[in-house]
């Protein structure tokens, strides 16, 4: 399942921009083993209360929705920090070809000067 996740998370990486950075990848995936893990408990507690795992109570919706929540949170929390470093990367990349650019202009401007 997680070998899968990291698959399926890299094959991604060319077509979305955040999953391009492995550090993202590597929090998704412990996202995604939190998660598993999550459910695997919630299973094994169905189990020691006799519960049918296709009929299940109203407590173990909640937790069921609890995990959801507590699962996508911190997923989409790694996703928008990403995209958050990528637009900033970009932001200093833009404003340093401005400078090299306006350096390049005073720099042609001064050498017709002396022409």
């Amino acid at each position: 399942m997680f070998v899968l996740t990291v698959l399926v998370l890299t094959a991604l990486a060319s077509r979305i921009g955040p999953l391009r950075h492995e550090r993202v990848r590597a929090q998704l995936t412990g996202v995604v083993i939190l998660g598993y893990g999550a459910l695997f408990t919630i299973t094994a507690w169905q189990a020691l209360r006799g519960q049918s795992l296709i009929h299940p109570d109203a407590a173990t919706w909640a937790a069921l929705a609890a995990t959801a929540v507590l699962t996508a949170l911190p997923a989409a929390l790694a996703v928008t920090a990403a995209h958050r470093d990528e637009l900033a990367r970009r932001a200093e990349a833009a404003s340093r070809s401005e400078l090299v650019r306006r350096r390049k202009v005073t720099h042609q401007r001064g050498v017709r000067s002396h022409l």
